[in-house]
């Protein structure tokens, strides 16, 4: 019945993420059993913690139900599971980093043609966007608390992603408070941008206005600010036209940047649909919510590979 049970799990779990991520997690995953906790040990048992694991955030089982599920072939009280799943965690966003790794110029100019917009678009590589994500709280915590997130109308935290034309993730920041301004997130990470990204063109929303001022070796668009009702009035004089018409260049500039930035919300939605515990707060720490956001955006990466 054991064995049953244990297949049945990885049968799932493969299913659920598709065999292309889980050959890449198998292949460079550390599976020693070093800092695991447990008694009744399998030869399986690093490998057995991995698909519970995973199990777990992608279908967002509580510990204790966990621990009735797996009983059969992995015994263990429901807080030894939780540190074992922390563990494993961990081992995740190991894996992950040696995933999510800057493109090559080359290659990012090569995906993003037939993607393009009109000039100054026309060069774009990059897509510049962050994402709310909940934490638990929501009873406790006033909404001018830092961590409230408007967003999800609850305590979250954010993290800022750089993708591509594919929205393949190429750098990701964070977590940081839902209320910091993301062009200050990006500005404290403007060394490793500029280093990884030297010469690359990217379109981000209004709140990455200012990064143009402070970014010399790439490239930000961000929308201008939308103008006064008032201006957008039939101009009457010489200097009303004038107006009439730099806002018109500016609306413009808008509009064909909106078109182009439609694909940054890629990974997030796929993020939140296959990992059923990114749907609800999440009540760990934010260690493990870092981990499990760069492993979910490490599989996106691998799926659109």
């Amino acid at each position: 019945m054991s064995a049953q049970e244990r297949a049945r799990m990885i049968k799932v779990v493969t299913e659920k993420l598709g065999e292309k991520i889980m050959t890449s997690i198998l292949k460079d995953i550390n599976l020693s059993e070093e800092s695991l906790w447990g008694m009744n040990r399998t030869i399986h048992f690093p490998k057995d913690l991995l698909f519970v694991a995973l199990y777990k955030d992608l279908f967002n089982v509580g510990y204790c139900k966990l621990c009735d599920t797996i009983k059969e072939f992995l015994k263990m009280t429901p807080s030894t599971l939780q540190h074992n799943v922390q563990v494993m965690r961990k081992r995740l966003r190991d894996w992950s980093e040696k995933i999510i790794l800057p493109s090559e110029e080359r290659v990012l100019r090569a995906i993003s043609k037939g993607v393009h917009g009109p000039p100054p678009f026309d060069k774009v590589t990059l897509w510049m966007d962050s994402s709310d994500f909940r934490t638990s709280g929501k009873k406790s915590i006033r909404r001018k608390d830092p961590r409230w997130s408007y967003k999800c109308n609850s305590p979250g935290r954010r993290w800022l992603v750089v993708s591509d034309a594919h929205t393949k993730t190429q750098a990701v920041f964070g977590p940081y408070n839902p209320k910091d301004y993301d062009a200050d997130i990006a500005i404290d990470n403007r060394e490793y941008l500029e280093t990884n990204f030297e010469g690359q063109h990217a379109v981000a929303d209004g709140h990455y206005t200012k990064c143009d001022r402070f970014f010399k070796k790439m490239k930000v668009f961000a929308p201008y600010a939308e103008q006064p009702e008032a201006r957008r009035l039939k101009p009457k004089t010489i200097s009303k036209i004038r107006v009439a018409l730099r806002d018109q260049k500016k609306a413009d500039f808008n509009k064909n940047l909106r078109r182009v930035r439609g694909r940054c919300e890629g990974p997030f939605g796929w993020q939140k649909e296959k990992f059923a515990a990114l749907n609800q707060p999440f009540a760990e720490d934010e260690e493990q919510h870092d981990c499990l956001i760069r492993l979910s955006l490490a599989c996106h990466r691998i799926m659109k590979t």
